[in-house]
């Protein structure tokens, strides 16, 4: 699904309010929670939100995540592939000895 696709079908696209999302009190963070938990392309959003293109870290609430849950993926997929590029590393140095 391209990208103008996914955002075509999003929830939160009626909403009255799409400053709902960029907002930092608890109540509209978690308005805006109760309608990505409804949305048909929730996936398509998250995936979005943590791609260097995607949303900066300070940019509200994607798929139902804050910024700083955003900030905390991020890191685990960056020490996600940093392991699997070292073990990568170490099978290959293991297959020439």
């Amino acid at each position: 699904m391209s990208d103008q696709e996914w955002r075509l079908r999003a929830a939160c696209r009626g909403t009255n309010d799409p400053n709902l999302f960029f907002r930092d009190s608890e109540r509209a963070i978690a308005r805006a929670r109760e309608i990505c938990d409804k949305c048909p392309v929730a996936k398509e959003c998250l995936r979005f939100a943590l791609t260097p293109h995607g949303a900066s870290p300070a940019e509200g609430v994607w798929a139902g995540t804050t910024e700083y849950q955003r900030h905390r993926m991020r890191g685990a997929q960056r020490q996600a592939a940093f392991r699997a590029r070292r073990n990568e590393r170490a099978t290959v140095e293991g297959e020439t000895e």
